[in-house]
């Protein structure tokens, strides 16, 4: 699996069932392309080509769980509201969580869910807090990771 941090939005790249696969985030919609194009844009679950994903609501956005590659990966737009007890359950066993930004509600989703990797586009002013984080992957353009090599990752604690 290949991240790239695109601004406020990620292209993660994979195979499922043979085919390649690139997926595009934002705040609201998820799109697979492939041969054709698939636009995810309101909450449900999913599964196309191979992949699974879970777009769930939240204040006006989406996030998504994507599972791909057997690596669960969870995409967070920009939010300030703590999350529901649910919604904070979907989210435990991720892999590698992928946001945006960070802030006070951001980091605290991140230590309950314990992610291996987290990933975000680099912001100085945001940097600090973010610093403290254990297990993460700071400043990415481009990740290239197996689930092999995410199992020896301990996580954020």
């Amino acid at each position: 699996m290949e991240i790239f941090c695109r601004g406020n939005s990620f292209e993660i790249r994979g195979k499922c069932n043979r085919e390649r696969i690139k997926i595009i985030t934002n705040s609201s919609s998820l799109k697979i392309e492939n041969d054709t194009s698939f636009l995810i844009d309101e909450p449900g679950e999913y599964e196309v080509r191979g992949v699974i994903i879970r777009a769930m609501p939240y204040t006006g956005n989406r996030f998504f769980l994507i599972k791909m590659e057997e690596i669960k990966v969870c995409y967070i737009g920009f939010f300030d509201k703590e999350f529901s007890p649910s919604q904070t359950e979907a989210l435990i066993g991720t892999d590698i969580f992928l946001t945006p930004g960070w802030n006070k509600e951001i980091a605290k989703i991140a230590k309950k869910i314990n992610p291996k990797i987290i990933v975000k586009p680099q912001c100085p002013k945001e940097d600090e807090g973010f610093q403290k984080q254990e297990g993460i992957v700071k400043d990415v353009k481009k990740l290239k990771i197996k689930k092999p090599e995410l199992e020896k990752t301990e996580g954020t604690k």
